[in-house]
């Protein structure tokens, strides 16, 4: 038989809400929600077996147990998810500071992101390849005896934070800020190039804008006649500045041809709007951008080593490594002409 209630229950209904007293019933703050675990509404029961010392590390959480497990399991679910959801491709902080079109704007760019390397994952592994190549030739160059070779190597250096800065562009679809970008990575890559053959140059690179006189001097050595200036004396310099050519075109020069494929127009019978789209949509387009990035970081790699050859050649790793990065970029060239019938400003992929 149940025990009658000795709560007064008339007077508590009486109670008005200040009376009340939530002294051992406090209000939950942020804190609480942080490290509270989530509990489904049901559960399948499964026997599992585990390593004593993981049981032991979960025990030691005392009741509930069992209910940390699944929640750890949860965790890792969540974080192998490949496609994220659009509520978790902004930051708290990007929400909180950003307008309504910026934010839209980062969440799209994101998303395009983490598409493209979903979609692409072959030609982001021979990015991961090339880049991890070159932080493996400057760590073998990072004490320079040659005074000589500094200048060259921080220009290197800075067109290799460029190649890294159009790759992100590029796989967030923004091709032809991309495109502007490498075309930047492949001048740095030609100064280089020319002090490494002319060191007695550098002091002429470097004080362009001293003076009117200083800038004559620079132009002169370095800009007039550019094709024999910067782009000669290297196969790979060669054919930079067929590449640079179609970026100045495409990417860097205002033209139709550099965005007209971006506008979209709706018309109505009393009026017309147009849409300029920072994205490319193009999946054939972005194949064809994609590769044409992984090719000219390749040639890129190609002029480093060959500057700093007397070096990098003791490295016996770095010859195989080159090795797989070329053999991996020739198999993303053809999974690519198999899949699309590329045609482009320069015609296919190469």
């Amino acid at each position: 038989m149940k025990k009658s209630s000795r709560t007064n229950w008339d007077k508590v209904d009486s109670l008005r809400d200040e009376e009340i007293n939530y002294t051992d019933a406090p209000k939950l703050d942020a804190q609480f929600f942080r490290q509270a675990v989530a509990w489904p509404a049901s559960k399948e029961q499964i026997t599992l077996r585990l390593d004593p010392d993981v049981v032991s590390h979960f025990r030691r959480h005392g009741k509930g147990y069992q209910t940390a497990i699944n929640a750890a399991l949860r965790r890792y679910i969540e974080g192998q998810r490949i496609d994220p959801l659009s509520q978790d491709l902004l930051f708290p902080f990007e929400k909180q500071n950003f307008s309504p079109e910026f934010s839209e704007y980062s969440r799209v760019k994101r998303n395009n992101f983490f598409a493209t390397i979903q979609s692409f994952g072959h030609v982001w592994k021979a990015f991961s390849l090339l880049d991890r190549l070159f932080l493996d030739e400057f760590a073998d160059v990072e004490n320079l005896r040659d005074t000589a070779q500094f200048l060259p190597l921080l220009l290197l250096i800075q067109a290799h934070s460029q190649f890294r800065v159009a790759a992100e562009l590029a796989f967030s679809n923004a091709l032809a800020s991309s495109g502007a970008v490498l075309r930047q990575s492949i001048e740095s890559t030609a100064f280089a190039h020319k002090l490494y053959k002319h060191p007695d140059l550098a002091s002429v690179w470097m004080s362009k804008d001293e003076s009117t006189q200083s800038a004559k001097e620079f132009h002169q050595a370095f800009v007039s006649n550019r094709r024999e200036n910067l782009f000669s004396n290297h196969p790979a310099l060669e054919e930079l500045y067929s590449y640079w050519c179609d970026l100045s075109e495409l990417s860097s020069h205002v033209n139709l041809v550099s965005f007209g494929k971006r506008i979209t127009t709706e018309q109505s019978a009393t009026h017309l709007k147009w849409f300029l789209s920072y994205f490319e949509m193009d999946r054939q387009a972005l194949a064809y951008g994609l590769f044409t990035l992984l090719y000219v970081g390749r040639l890129i790699e190609n002029l480093f080593y060959a500057i700093f050859e007397t070096r990098l050649q003791f490295d016996e790793s770095l010859a195989n490594k080159r090795k797989l990065s070329s053999k991996y970029l020739d198999q993303v060239r053809q999974e690519l002409r198999s899949e699309f019938p590329l045609t482009s400003p320069r015609g296919q992929i190469r």
